[in-house]
């Protein structure tokens, strides 16, 4: 039976954790997809956790450029950033 492999580490985000409304931040994620494989894509998603205007994001990604992405306050509210490394063919 082949022993499955070990997880990979995860990704991390570094950068403030928060931002005000029109106001703008840059995140980093670390490893950057060129630290890890000429095939690693980096990925960044967004949402909002408790919408306070009906129909607005809470934040933007405006630049997204490996290995940063810049993030502005559109809405007051919770939300999050997401960075995702995958392999492609």
């Amino acid at each position: 039976m082949a022993r499955p492999e070990p997880a990979s580490d995860p990704v991390g985000i570094s950068g403030p954790a928060e931002v005000e409304v029109g106001a703008m931040i840059t995140l980093t994620v670390s490893p950057s997809p060129g630290e890890v494989s000429a095939r690693t894509r980096l990925g960044w998603s967004s949402g909002q956790v408790v919408a306070t205007v009906p129909e607005e994001t809470g934040v933007v990604l405006t630049s997204t450029a490996d290995p940063d992405a810049t993030v502005v306050g559109a809405a007051p509210g919770q939300a999050w950033v997401q960075a995702t490394l995958r392999d492609v063919d």
